[in-house]
């Protein structure tokens, strides 16, 4: 599920993606992502950013190999910078940026 921001139309936001642990290392994850880059590059949007749960290590591996950065947070934990709270009350995220300029379509 991904969305452009309302506020920020420059920015594509991938909320998830889920692919079953059955059908992974199938390049599935991969072409989703690389879909919602093309869709937001045609909408405008020069960034994509995307999170994930701090003690999800494939998670964070994923995404890193696809070219994102992480972002700073306020605080850190399972060694990656987190921001508190993101999602809720004790709901830390990892969050990551890519530019569309270095993605790989």
């Amino acid at each position: 599920m991904g969305f452009q921001s309302q506020s920020r139309p420059e920015i594509g936001y991938i909320h998830f993606v889920g692919v079953s642990p059955a059908a992974r290392g199938k390049e599935i994850g991969r072409s989703l992502y690389r879909r919602f880059f093309a869709a937001a590059r045609e909408r405008g949007c020069s960034e994509v950013r995307a999170i994930t749960s701090p003690g999800n290590a494939a998670s964070i591996a994923f995404h890193r190999r696809m070219g994102f950065a992480l972002l700073e947070g306020d605080g850190v934990e399972e060694g990656v910078p987190v921001e508190l709270d993101y999602s809720g009350p004790g709901q830390h995220r990892v969050r990551f940026s890519l530019p569309l300029s270095q993605a790989v379509f």
